[in-house]
């Protein structure tokens, strides 16, 4: 018998699965696509067609459903970029074999969630997009994309009302390459986007329509911009009950992704130029072996420039690197306020300021996403940690508990998650009023480097959490509270390795007292700093 169980391993090993090879090997000319400053209409098709292959070649191999549903994202990402109909054809005939081939994959429901969306916000077919999201309502209510469908589903059904809006319900963040749109509409509204390509005047265009609704006042608006790669915002109404949002660019973008948020409803447009530097790039220099370093991209003005140093071993060793450092709440938004009257925002702020300085000392930028007492949207601040090509992003809290005993440090990474208690710290830190607002978000279809990303993200926030935990106890026998995924807004939509750290329990009467202490918050402030020093050291050999 045990001869016979050798014999089967044996043979298993001397006939591995056999689109394993030929998915490798897309897998990595996929990482190369990444990292390279311009990609081709050309390279992308050969590269969804190298992915779709893998099916063909090995239908029962078990990478073919991955590799589908990368043919499928790779073709949507083409004709995102160059707007040609055949790539939005192919997308859609390769999401639609994947669910109907491997409906037990764990990509199934998120293709059928890409295909509604490209009926509903591509095309304006609301009929072909209601089908796709019944389907995953009725074959995988249980899975990760059912709370997205069902608000599609009730929402399209339902009779909404008429929004007004005009230039002053838009916010913007526009740097040399990256720029946030944000669109305020108060009430919930049926939204579709598109990418038109350059026309006389060579003019990129990402369009929003929004419906029903209707521009306040004239009948056309236009604000110029002329800043970073965004050049006006113009509005109209396109049709009768219809308003269109026109964001010019002043040269083609790498890539654009739109969103939505609740309480207040909004609509978030991200657009980046040249060369989006994610984790993935990362996994990429480690396949190739290329070994260049990174220079940072422009950022604001806010940025403090180090001037370069020799590199030296052990603790005076300099890091180049940018770090991005997010004091909590601020402003009009206090966050939690213990007992004694301790404000969130002012120990944030504090926390920051004293980590700013120990990483300067280091050699590593840094970037404040506020440096006083003011208010910054959760769109901002991550639209300032993408625009200064961050490597790292970190947003610092302080915990509160309807349960004033409960003491404890902890970090999170963004994921989902199920837990209650955790949805429940993720609403408040999020300004949403309740667990179930939040849970209707319409979550971003997360690609491959989206993945990789999670991951560096989690091993920061490991680091993280052991060096500031050791330092604290140091002088308070605080809990090990740990690291976890959470679903929080501010590392969502961060495009680099971001986690965010709750320090102390400020609801709790002993560390509230403690977060007063000079001592204590310069132990938080050199723990944080040291998670971030030791994972910019390692994060070259993070195993993935």
């Amino acid at each position: 018998m045990v001869r016979l169980l050798l014999l089967i391993i044996c043979v298993i090993q001397a006939h591995p699965d056999a689109g394993e090879k030929l998915y490798a090997q897309a897998r990595k000319n996929y990482y190369k696509i990444k990292a390279a400053r311009k990609v081709s209409h050309n390279q992308l098709v050969d590269l969804a067609c190298e992915f779709a292959h893998v099916q063909d070649v090995a239908p029962q191999s078990y990478r073919a459903d991955d590799a589908l549903y990368m043919a499928g994202t790779i073709y949507l990402d083409a004709y995102d970029r160059f707007g040609f109909e055949k790539d939005l054809d192919n997308a859609r005939k390769y999401l639609n074999r994947l669910w109907k081939l491997y409906s037990s994959s764990r990509y199934a429901d998120d293709a059928l969630f890409m295909l509604a969306d490209t009926y509903r916000a591509r095309t304006r077919n609301l009929e072909k997009a209601l089908f796709y999201y019944r389907r995953i309502v009725e074959l995988y209510p249980r899975g990760d994309q059912v709370r997205g469908a069902r608000y599609w589903l009730e929402h399209l059904k339902a009779k909404v009302h008429t929004v007004s809006v005009s230039p002053l319900n838009i916010r913007y963040w526009s740097y040399p390459r990256y720029t946030r749109v944000v669109i305020e509409t108060g009430d919930r509204v049926v939204y579709q986007y598109n990418r038109l390509p350059g026309g006389r005047d060579a003019t990129e265009r990402i369009y929003v329509d929004l419906e029903p609704a209707e521009v306040k006042g004239k009948a056309q608006h236009c604000v110029t911009v002329e800043k970073g790669y965004l050049k006006r915002i113009r509005m109209a109404q396109f049709a009768r009950s219809r308003v269109r949002v026109v964001l010019d660019l002043s040269s083609t973008p790498s890539r654009y992704r739109v969103f939505h948020f609740e309480s207040p409803f909004r609509i978030v447009v991200d657009i980046f130029a040249g060369t989006e530097y994610t984790a993935g790039d990362e996994l990429a220099a480690l396949i190739e072996g290329l070994g260049k370093k990174r220079k940072p991209s422009s950022v604001p003005s806010r940025r403090k420039e180090v001037p370069k140093k020799p590199q030296k071993k052990m603790d005076s060793e300099k890091l180049d690197a940018v770090v991005v450092i997010d004091p909590g709440h601020g402003g009009h938004d206090p966050g939690a306020i213990g007992r004694y009257g301790t404000k969130e925002k002012d120990v944030t702020l504090k926390l920051a300021l004293l980590v700013k300085k120990k990483l300067e000392a280091r050699g590593i930028s840094v970037v404040l996403t506020r440096s006083r007492d003011v208010y910054v949207s959760l769109e901002e601040r991550t639209a300032i940690a993408n625009s200064a090509g961050a490597d790292v992003f970190i947003s610092i809290h302080a915990n509160a508990s309807r349960n004033r005993r409960v003491r404890g440090v902890e970090a999170y990474y963004f994921e989902k998650t199920s837990d209650r208690d955790v949805l429940r710290l993720a609403a408040s830190e999020n300004n949403v009023r309740s667990i179930r607002e939040m849970s209707d978000l319409q979550y971003i279809l997360f690609d491959m480097v989206a993945r990789y990303k999670s991951r560096f993200s989690r091993v920061l926030a490991e680091y993280l959490h052991r060096s500031t935990l050791r330092k604290v106890r140091q002088l308070n026998r605080t809990r090990d509270l740990g690291a976890k995924p959470g679903p929080f807004y501010v590392l969502k939509n961060a495009v680099m390795p971001s986690v965010l750290i709750e320090t102390s329990f400020i609801s709790n009467p002993r560390e509230e007292k403690l977060l007063n202490n000079r001592q204590y918050i310069d132990a938080l402030a050199q723990g944080i700093a040291e998670g971030i020093i030791r994972y910019l050291r390692e994060r070259g050999r993070i195993s993935i």
